[in-house]
């Protein structure tokens, strides 16, 4: 009601906070609250970015990356939202009328290219054809949501297990290639690909991170863009 709504996501019970307000008083209260084991069990996918700190360096981490989100990035965001889906709904328009979509791979398709524009202002055909990052990831979710349920406890060396491992390195390392070399652009090539694709999730998490970039390896870089992935 109101403010707060429940419900549950991979069968865990949530609580959604829509008030400024009142989510203002729960992050003071931030260091009473942990997160659960389920979490814990994704840390191989997703490291140690913002969603799974705690306490102290969970605190930091906050401070250190809020400022680099104002209302008109945030805007500007979601335009590109926007426009993935406007793009879905054309490829799907396309088709003949009495055509049959397969509805599930089509929007993971889409909710891989919203990660790529948001994250990188990386337009992929991944709407149309699907692409090995979007069918990896896909897999990657997929076993997360089993391990966040506590489905799949034993870490011992399956071919599930291995298969798992591959593609997380699969993502991570594209990931990092895609950091790196937003870290060697020049100034001038920075100017253009803004003037091109508009800033993104990745320009917030380093120009955040600009005054401190000695003390933060690539890795943690990559944990943090990967939260917001």
């Amino acid at each position: 009601r109101g403010p707060l709504v429940s419900m549950r996501i991979l069968l865990q019970p949530l609580i959604s906070i829509g008030s400024h307000e009142l989510a203002g008083e729960f992050l003071k209260q931030y260091h009473a609250v942990h997160k659960s084991e389920g979490w814990h069990r994704l840390h191989p996918a997703f490291g140690q970015g913002l969603l799974f700190l705690e306490d102290h360096p969970w605190q930091r981490m906050r401070k250190l990356l809020n400022p680099s989100f104002s209302d008109m990035r945030v805007s500007e965001v979601m335009s590109k939202i926007d426009q993935v889906c406007y793009e879905l709904i054309e490829a799907i328009r396309a088709q003949p009328a009495d055509h049959k979509h397969n509805v599930l791979p089509l929007l993971q398709n889409m909710a891989y290219e919203v990660i790529m524009r948001t994250t990188f202002s990386h337009k992929s055909s991944a709407i149309a054809e699907g692409s090995p990052y979007s069918r990896a990831i896909d897999a990657i979710l997929v076993e997360g949501a089993a391990r966040f349920q506590g489905m799949y406890h034993k870490l011992f060396r399956t071919a599930r297990q291995r298969a798992y491992e591959k593609n997380i390195e699969y993502v991570h390392k594209y990931f990092v290639e895609l950091i790196q070399a937003r870290l060697d652009e020049s100034q001038t090539e920075l100017a253009e690909r803004r003037v091109r694709t508009g800033v993104d999730l990745l320009d917030a998490v380093l120009e955040a991170c600009a005054d401190m970039r000695d003390e933060f390896s690539m890795e943690e870089l990559r944990d943090q863009v990967t939260t917001f992935m």
